[in-house]
């Protein structure tokens, strides 16, 4: 039985359902012939609700009050001593993308982990006329949502901060008792102009959709941050993905990206590791050849094992202590801790 494949591949042909699309569209499927494709009609909703409210924001810009550059420098002062013309770029990068996502009504803000995404957020809502229209911040999962919202309490900012089931439940788009998502049946809770959805690599397209549904009857600007490299959604569809490619071909200047790392403690063989799965031009890729000779530093470590037992040994005996307070496989207080 281990050794029968986990997928059983299904030859699918459009000839052999010809003499049944009538059929199955009665069944509840939406079948588009031109494409050759079939799917749930909540689904073919969920994208056509999706396209239409980006295409007609798209279009339309807000305009630009800001000098970003200005204010970046003041928050952060002088450059950085020793790595002046890196902080430089980074800054400059940071301006340009926050003068695209307050003209736009509509845009994505690309930026991989330690670029200063969820810093460069701060410092936007922190200006007074982003404060005096309202900000609704949502984010897939609780962690993300406290990380933003201490971005807006250092740069003084009071937001409402919600992960997308919390907002999507009061007006009927979320169900606590299924854990699931579909369209709002009830108008948005909120009234707030400027939305930023961040980890939008996470959501699925009906979570998409629904977001939509509701703050584009509000908002004067709907602002999708993330890295398209990072976790996808554990659903159906990829509509940040998909959006990303939407607005390259018809709109790229709703594209803001930010690409230069500050963090110090981004230079790691973890680091390294990750960026070879990802669409970055320039990676380090002796952290291959470190892996296989075990010369990795002390945040990446290679392990190998044998069997099922075997990995589950060193998931509980090795893995679980590093990043635990468990003092043995029983210690469930001591998970919850962590």
């Amino acid at each position: 039985m281990s050794s029968l494949p986990l997928d059983r591949k299904t030859e699918f042909q459009t000839e052999k359902i010809e003499g049944i699309i009538e059929f199955l569209v009665q069944g509840g499927l939406y079948v588009d012939i031109t494409n050759n494709y079939i799917k749930l009609k909540e689904y073919q909703e969920y994208k056509e609700l999706i396209f239409k409210t980006l295409s007609e924001r798209i279009n339309e810009n807000i305009g630009n009050r800001q000098e970003w550059l200005d204010i970046i420098n003041k928050k952060f002062g002088s450059l950085k001593k020793g790595n002046e013309e890196k902080d430089r770029v980074a800054r400059n990068e940071k301006a340009k993308a926050l003068k695209t996502i307050e003209s736009s009504k509509v845009s994505v803000f690309l930026g991989r982990a330690g670029t200063g995404k969820t810093t460069a957020l701060g410092i936007f809502a922190s200006v007074n006329e982003i404060k005096e229209g309202g900000l609704l911040a949502l984010t897939p999962t609780g962690k993300a949502r406290i990380q933003l919202e201490n971005s807006f309490k250092e740069n003084n900012v009071e937001a409402e901060c919600m992960t997308i089931a919390q907002f999507l439940v009061r007006s009927g788009g979320f169900s606590w008792s299924t854990m699931s998502y579909k369209l709002p049946n009830k108008n948005s809770t909120s009234v707030s102009e400027t939305v930023i959805i961040d980890e939008s690599s996470m959501l699925t397209e009906n979570m998409f959709a629904g977001i939509l549904k509701l703050v584009s009857t509000h908002a004067k600007r709907i602002i999708f941050t993330g890295d398209k490299n990072q976790l996808p959604p554990i659903g159906a569809g990829r509509p940040f993905t998909d959006m990303i490619m939407y607005l390259e071909k018809n709109a790229p200047e709703k594209i803001a990206s930010l690409m230069t790392e500050m963090r110090q403690d981004d230079t790691g063989d973890d680091l390294a590791f990750a960026q070879l799965f990802s669409d970055i031009n320039s990676v380090d890729k002796g952290v291959i050849q470190r892996v296989k000779s075990k010369k990795t530093d002390e945040r990446l470590e290679y392990i190998e094992y044998t069997d099922l037992e075997h990995l589950e040994n060193l998931f509980f005996d090795k893995v679980l202590p590093s990043i635990t307070e468990m003092e043995n496989r029983e210690d469930i207080d001591g998970f919850n801790k962590a």
